[in-house]
């Protein structure tokens, strides 16, 4: 994706991004059709949405640059400022705990207090943060990040340019147990591990279990919100995401392309086809075979969920007026019997 330029220097530089209200001198700005530029800055860079009237905003110093789609833009260039590699010193810091049969590739980055246990490789461009655990045999990907105090357990995978953030776990045990006769519950060790494949992101405080058996696998290119949970030998396709707060049991599978909204619950052993879109706080029971937007518990398509949620607010209304009739025609409790019937 590319920027067409409209008028100014391209000599032009910008030391920060900032909101258009907040446009000052040596500062960048994304505007469209809605925006009021202020009136002092005279020198910085205004990155215009397709089709905005930018002509009548022109001053000499400013650099003019449009775009076709804001998110895009804003990725591709965000990318430039982000400074929070800052936090990643470079080298291998003296206070790290590196076991010496680890793998350290080039340009490898450990913080304060990291610790690196036997076995364990990070690849080249690698990032972990200070207090953060790579437990033995654990694989971390080439380019990816690890920030503070997160874990990736023993003999877990990630692929390259993975993003782990801070208080995250990557292969604790999945909630297995059997119980003996007497009740009491004994505990199934837990000896699969997770794969995350290229380009996955985990939110803080995200916990994946491993797989009893096997592993659990997270596609490329999945993106979890913070306080998400997938549990053991679950499946999740292909560039899916998931906001904050999705929980999702054991071996259950979704596919490919497909959108969570927060707090939906997913039970477990249920298989959800690629490109589905499902409403905040949903509770997924059965399987989802068809593609397409849905929402509620029940499950329902997305359209028949909202009118549901329409009528609930009717209920009460509904409630009164039904008894107003039952005491106007002396129904007595003949219309509530025969509800229950």
């Amino acid at each position: 994706m590319g920027f067409r330029h409209l008028t100014g220097s391209l000599e032009t530089k910008a030391l920060e991004v900032v909101p258009p209200h907040q446009f000052k001198n040596d500062s960048l700005v994304f505007l469209d059709l809605r925006t009021k530029l202020p009136p002092s800055p005279d020198r910085g860079i205004c990155l215009w949405a397709k089709g905005s009237n930018w002509r009548e905003f022109r001053r000499e110093g400013l650099l003019f640059l449009e775009y076709d789609h804001l998110k895009p833009a804003m990725a591709q260039v965000l990318s430039v400022f982000d400074r929070k590699s800052m936090a990643f010193p470079e080298g291998l810091s003296p206070r790290a705990h590196i076991d010496p049969t680890a793998k350290i590739g080039r340009l490898v980055r450990v913080g304060a207090g990291a610790v690196i246990q036997a076995g364990a490789v990070l690849e080249e461009e690698v990032h972990i943060g200070a207090g953060a655990v790579i437990e033995a045999e654990a694989i971390v990907g080439r380019g990816s990040i690890v920030h503070a105090k997160s874990v990736i357990g023993w003999n877990c995978r990630l692929g390259e340019r993975c993003m782990i953030h801070s208080g995250a776990v990557i292969g604790s045990d999945g909630f297995g147990f059997a119980q003996g006769p007497d009740g009491t519950s004994y505990k199934i060790p837990q000896v699969g591990n997770v794969v995350l494949g290229h380009g996955v992101e985990v939110g803080a405080l995200t916990t994946i279990d491993r797989a009893t058996l096997g592993s659990t696998v997270i596609g490329d290119g999945c993106k979890f919100d913070n306080h998400c949970h997938v549990a053991h030998n679950c499946t999740i396709g292909p560039h899916s995401v998931f906001a904050a707060g999705f929980k999702i049991s054991g071996s259950s599978r979704v596919g490919s392309h497909c959108l969570f909204a927060g707090e939906v619950v997913v039970t477990d052993h249920v298989h959800i086809t690629d490109r589905v879109t499902i409403g905040g706080r949903s509770a997924i029971t059965n399987d989802v075979t068809k593609p397409g937007a849905y929402t509620g518990y029940p499950l329902q398509p997305l359209r028949d969920g909202l009118k549901t949620i329409a009528n609930l607010r009717e209920l009460t209304r509904l409630r009164k007026d039904v008894a107003t009739l039952s005491k106007l025609f002396k129904l007595g409790n003949r219309l509530h019997k025969g509800s229950e019937q």
